[in-house]
Formats: structure tokens, C-alpha cells, sequence
């Protein structure tokens, strides 16, 4: 985890493959982070692929912690949310892009795919 420079406020990267094992010690630094009741965080995302069972999972604590610490969550996308990586910025108070994105298809890149009834129930219930 990084700082935004010249700040406190923390950052969580997301970039190349998101596999099943990172998304579990992302889990767990989101867990730090709720103990140290920081206002705000930052995420960084540049990814097309990795596990969507694990991308939720993260996306599914980082609601949890806004709903119940009133965090703000700045999302930056440094070109690729595409895939998994595609939920991140949904739970954006602040949404940040570089000049040239591209964002959006969940199922593309994803290991295990679920059905898309599904799927799109869980990333409703992620912005409702």
C-alpha cells in the first residue's frame, strides 16, 4: 500500500492480473485500514483480467467499509478497468481517468465466470 504524495491518505493498486491470492491480502489490508479509521482512500486500477470471485469479495469490503466508516473512495483508472477490475470504480465517490481509458466488460478476462443473472445482482447491490 502507498500514500497519495504529500498526504496520509492510503492507496490500494490494482494492476495486471488479479489473481484469487492477492485479492485476499488486499481483504486483509482493507481490514488494517478499517482499524486505523482513515476518512478516505485511493485505489489505482490498470487491469483487464483476473479472478472475479476475488475482485468481489474486495469489492464487496471496501462497501462494507464506506456504509459503516462513511469512507470516501477516490477510483483512478490508468487505462484499463476491464474484466474483474471493472467493478472497482462502481464504488467511486470520485472517479479519476487518464487521458485514454478503456472500462467496462466485466466477464472479459475473468476466471470462472458466473452466470449473468447473477453477476449483475451482485454489482447492483455493489451501487444501490
Amino acid at each position: 500500500m502507498a500514500s497519495v504524495e504529500g498526504t496520509q491518505i492510503p492507496v490500494l493498486s490494482f494492476r495486471g492480473y488479479l489473481s484469487d491470492e492477492e485479492m485476499v491480502s488486499v481483504v486483509q489490508e482493507i481490514d488494517r485500514l478499517a482499524e486505523r479509521q482513515s476518512p478516505q482512500l485511493a485505489i489505482e486500477v490498470s487491469s483487464s483480467s483476473g479472478s472475479l470471485q476475488g475482485v468481489l469479495e474486495v469489492a464487496k469490503k471496501l462497501y462494507e467499509l464506506k456504509r459503516s466508516k462513511q469512507l470516501y473512495l477516490t477510483v483512478f483508472i490508468d487505462d484499463l478497468a476491464v474484466g474483474p477490475a471493472a467493478l472497482l470504480p462502481f464504488l467511486a465517490d470520485e472517479l479519476l481517468i487518464s487521458p485514454v481509458v478503456s472500462w467496462g466488460d466485466i466477464p472479459s478476462g475473468a476466471d470462472h465466470s458466473m452466470p449473468m443473472n447473477l453477476l449483475r445482482s451482485r454489482v447492483r447491490s455493489l451501487i444501490a
